[in-house]
């Protein structure tokens, strides 16, 4: 993830009553402003100037698309689907990134393997893509053209909309993937959806971190939207969830959808 990358920044900060200074936050100065610059830095402690990151090289990514299409796949797919993907995505292979995402009628799978093959991303994923017949296709190619195509284009964006989103350390029961089924049931719009990412990489090797999983849903009930923004609800304007899946990340959920 970008945020485990940083390892710099230059930030104004405020000094004195009526002054303000630009300092250098490095893990050897400021340690503990760069780790809250990591964490959620949003503007919340001085103007920040510039940002250092540490890269690395990445060549090629193998992308794969799988789905499962029907007016009772939330019955017949669903459960075998959520329950294979939360035990295996989250404790892959590091250069493993997957979402999975829940409509009404369908549900996708997204999953990027960093520098790795299509028989090495299939044989990852294999547990996932046993279940039911989904259609599945891949590609291999440079991580720009790959990650390119996740944008949704500028003019098909919402005005408006908002997401409800928490991360999860431990797998959800058949009951709790039942009520997730209910309820994208219901949802008012196929653009509705639910959705949640596999976190691993160095995420998942912090000091005493277990797999995290990241819940997240969309839905489309109309409504009017707030002046200067959308509040942080369950509820998100019609779109559709990221789809940017990010090697070697921990897992997440939200729902979402068009207001």
């Amino acid at each position: 993830m970008a945020c485990d990358s940083l390892v710099g920044a230059e930030i104004v900060v405020a000094s004195g009553t009526e002054c303000a200074k630009a300092i250098r936050v490095d893990l050897e100065n400021h340690s503990d402003l760069l780790w809250a610059l990591r964490g959620a830095g949003n503007g919340n402690f001085g103007i920040v100037t510039s940002l250092t990151y540490s890269v690395a090289p990445l060549k090629s990514v193998t992308y794969l698309q799988a789905t499962w299409s029907g007016a009772e796949v939330l019955q017949d797919d669903l459960r075998g689907v959520f329950d294979a993907w939360q035990r295996t995505a989250p404790v892959a292979d590091n250069r493993l990134g997957t979402q999975l995402e829940i409509h009404k009628n369908q549900i996708l799978l997204f999953a990027v393997l960093a520098e790795g093959s299509e028989a090495e991303a299939r044989q990852l994923l294999a547990p996932i893509l046993s279940v039911g017949s989904p259609q599945v296709s891949v590609e291999v190619d440079n991580w720009g053209v790959v990650y390119a195509k996740f944008q949704i284009p500028t003019a098909a964006e919402p005005a408006n909309w908002k997401f409800f989103s928490q991360f999860t350390t431990r797998p959800f029961p058949k009951t709790a993937i039942d009520v997730i089924a209910s309820f994208m049931q219901n949802a008012p719009t196929d653009d509705s959806n639910f959705f949640t990412q596999a976190f691993g990489g160095a995420v998942r090797r912090s000091p005493g971190a277990a797999p995290l999983s990241r819940i997240a849903t969309r839905s489309s009930t109309p409504s009017p939207a707030p002046a200067g923004g959308s509040a942080a609800t369950s509820q998100a304007s019609p779109t559709r969830s990221p789809r940017r899946p990010r090697p070697g990340s921990p897992s997440s959920a939200r729902r979402c959808g068009p207001t």
